[in-house]
């Protein structure tokens, strides 16, 4: 898990996991490997390059870690984002 801080307060945060197995969660497969288990930005801060800053840092720890492909859950709404970051949007389950 990591925060991140504005003048010390926490305005954001991001985790990564990685799954030993796959698993099915309510008929959705998903593959054994790491994944992005939450990225959230205080509401009020949206729109502040806060998302870029973590994700910019995600990048870094994962490649320091090896991690070449990393899977993300997405709410719909943070769709945009991902894409600004350059991640390729796969598909959709509701």
């Amino acid at each position: 898990m990591f925060v991140f801080e504005n003048d010390g307060t926490i305005v954001g945060y991001y985790s990564i996991v990685e799954l030993k197995d796959d698993i099915d969660l309510s008929g959705i497969k998903i593959s054994k490997g790491f994944w992005l288990e939450h990225m959230f930005v205080e509401p009020h801060n949206i729109g502040k390059k806060i998302g870029t800053k973590m994700f910019e840092h995600l990048r870094v720890r994962c490649a320091a870690r090896g991690i070449s492909f990393l899977g993300i859950l997405s709410d719909p709404n943070a769709r945009g984002l991902y894409e600004k970051m350059g991640c390729d949007y796969i598909r959709e389950y509701q």
